[in-house]
């Protein structure tokens, strides 16, 4: 949202009123701009190489992180499949299983087997 304070110095109201401050320098047009036009072009320039740099890398780490995050996911899904190759809590022969193993535990606890 702009500013309405009409500051010639501000970072909003001073340009619409005409007066632009360098970037790199920090000078404003009506202390007469820059002192070197020139080489604050050229620092600016390499300003905008190393901040295109920095997005380039910014983005590969990026498509690293969803890719190992993809892996992390499917890695998950497998762990989720029983050893008959269906969900956990939907094989019927893991079920069976789980229940003699239950009642084994139980009668070892209660008789002492």
């Amino acid at each position: 949202m702009p500013c309405m304070c009409g500051d010639i110095r501000c970072w909003s109201c001073g340009p619409a009123q005409g007066n632009y401050k360098c970037d790199v320098c920090g000078r404003w047009s009506d202390e007469g701009g820059c002192i070197n036009p020139s080489a604050c072009q050229i620092e600016q320039e390499e300003r905008d190489r190393k901040y295109v740099e920095e997005l380039a890398e910014e983005e590969r780490l990026a498509r690293e992180f969803w890719a190992e995050e993809a892996r992390l996911q499917a890695e998950r899904k497998e762990q989720e499949l029983c050893p008959h190759g269906k969900q956990i809590h939907e094989c019927n022969d893991c079920m069976i299983a789980s229940d003699h193993a239950y009642d084994a535990a139980r009668e070892r606890r209660v008789f002492g087997r």
